[in-house]
């Protein structure tokens, strides 16, 4: 069983692991987060098997979904199933929402790791969202698959969908200067 502990308030050495495990094109600054922490919208959660940490989730959630923003493994404790077993607890936690999303990157045939992680979310449940996804990273937009994992037993409205994607891009994404030009093209 995994718990979550949140850590909005001490996050350096999370920070130090996400600068060696995400492109620097998707990741905000140190500054950018603890901003982000002060929402009550967004936090950090250290993910524990017993007493060893073993990873952490970073979401954004309101009161119909949840997107998970970060979610990391420590290399260490990679391909031992822990990265299933977080979103496991995750999803078994918040059953009262509509659904879990997901940013990622579409398969690139030339990077087994993008088929990797395709391959995750679909093993978990995951649906591909249907909608043209376009993640504000600060120097272009990066199109990626919008996944979702529903947590009621229907469908989440696209509608909901693109409004709660809306709703992070202006609390999340509130310092790229062209965020509402790039939530236009989403469709």
């Amino acid at each position: 069983m995994i718990n979550f502990v949140l850590s909005n308030d001490s996050f350096d050495d999370i920070y130090l692991d996400m600068l060696n495990q995400f492109p620097a094109d998707e990741l905000k600054t140190f500054d950018h987060f603890n901003k982000l922490f002060k929402t009550n919208l967004y936090n950090v959660f250290r993910c524990f098997n017993n007493d060893i940490e073993v990873g952490y989730v970073i979401c954004f959630i309101d009161e119909e979904f949840i997107l998970v923003d970060y979610l990391a493994v420590y290399k260490k404790y990679q391909s031992m199933g822990y990265g299933e077993k977080i979103l496991r607890t995750l999803f078994n936690n918040n059953s009262i929402k509509q659904a879990v999303l997901f940013e990622v990157e579409k398969i690139d045939n030339d990077d087994i790791n993008t088929i990797r992680r395709q391959e995750f979310y679909k093993k978990l449940g995951c649906i591909n969202s249907g909608i043209n996804y376009l993640f504000p990273s600060y120097n272009n937009p990066i199109s990626m698959d919008l996944l979702y994992y529903p947590l009621l037993e229907k469908k989440p409205n696209k509608n909901y969908i693109l409004n709660f994607v809306k709703k992070f891009f202006d609390i999340i994404h509130f310092d790229v200067k062209e965020k509402d030009v790039i939530y236009s093209k989403i469709s």
